[in-house]
């Protein structure tokens, strides 16, 4: 509330962010800074990082749970090579979107006639700030789910994997004129263990268009990458992932629920998978990035020799990634 005043609306709608360092855990105070403004109504937009193409790369504030984190694109569509990397240390997906960041030309105080060309994910973040500006004012009263949706889901599929693309480049006309909205936008199922048969997640699809949609849902997935970052490029469906049920008809601002279900089986390759559901409504479309790792190793410690429980690790030859159980 910049100006103290309860009666007036003058709270930011977007802060766009070029910073970051690194961090072990998403849990620091800076990425929960951009959890907390985003969940006040102020969608954090936050630079992915340049220490691609390793994955892994994404600092903090970065690699916030609630923030858009984006990562950069040439003007030809290929990903940026110094482009950071997902997954986060709690195997969520990141970047979530992409923008172009390779030799973008724009003001600054000091270059050649004012305008200096310079590449980065700082130069890919401006182009999803501006673009969240475009949908609050076409759909001022549009959540930050909705905006968060309206981003990640009309994204351009550059065929890579959801933790380098997240939901792929910004398609900003798309954002603005999309008549769904999915809720989450994105769907990370973290770590499946080898003895998981499967594990569901719901998803809702609402129509925020101003005519009545006949929706077509559908999933798929694909192997990406082994522990050790060696690309599969199987690009083939595995039918691991599916929607049900598979059709709805939705008047405008109805929404239906459906089951999202990941059953890769104890016989899947160790590694890292991802893919999307797609909801399909002809005039618009939506994609909703969805990953998971099938049984990453695995370290228990227990911390003190009693029998209070475990701290489990997982882990890889990249870094060490705590949580509790």
């Amino acid at each position: 509330d910049p100006d103290h005043n309860p009666l007036t609306d003058d709270a930011a709608d977007a802060s766009s962010m070029s910073l970051g360092g690194w961090s072990a855990w998403p849990d620091d105070v800076e990425a929960l800074a951009a959890d907390a403004s985003t969940l006040l109504g102020d969608v954090c937009i936050i630079a992915a990082g340049n220490s691609g193409p390793q994955l892994n790369t994404i600092g903090s504030p970065g690699i916030s749970r609630e923030s858009i984190t984006v990562g950069s694109s040439t003007k030809s569509d290929q990903m940026s090579s110094f482009s950071s990397r997902g997954p986060t240390p709690d195997l969520d997906m990141k970047p979530d979107i992409t923008a172009p960041g390779s030799s973008i030309n724009s003001t600054r105080n000091g270059g050649t006639g004012g305008y200096l060309i310079l590449s980065g994910t700082s130069m890919a973040t401006p182009h999803v700030s501006g673009t969240v500006a475009l949908i609050k004012q076409a759909h001022p009263n549009w959540t930050v789910d909705e905006v968060r949706s309206a981003l990640v889901d009309t994204g351009v599929d550059l065929g890579e994997g959801v933790y380098v693309q997240g939901g792929g480049r910004l398609d900003a006309l798309a954002a603005v004129d999309t008549q769904l909205s999915a809720a989450p936008y994105k769907m990370p199922f973290g770590r499946l263990s080898s003895i998981a048969n499967s594990t569901s997640r719901d998803l809702t699809i609402t129509n925020v268009g101003s005519t009545t949609l006949t929706v077509n849902l559908s999933a798929t997935d694909v192997f990406g990458y082994t522990f050790d970052y060696t690309p599969t490029g199987n690009g083939t469906d595995l039918n691991f992932v599916t929607v049900s049920p598979a059709s709805a008809s939705l008047a405008p601002g109805q929404s239906t629920q459906v089951t999202v279900t990941v059953a890769p089986g104890a016989g899947a390759t160790p590694g890292y998978y991802w893919g999307s559901v797609e909801a399909n409504a002809t005039s618009t479309v939506i994609r909703i990035p969805l990953a998971y790792a099938v049984r990453a190793p695995v370290l228990l410690v227990d911390d003190d020799s009693s029998d209070r429980g475990t701290t489990t690790a997982i882990f890889d030859n990249y870094a060490a990634w705590p949580s509790s159980s």
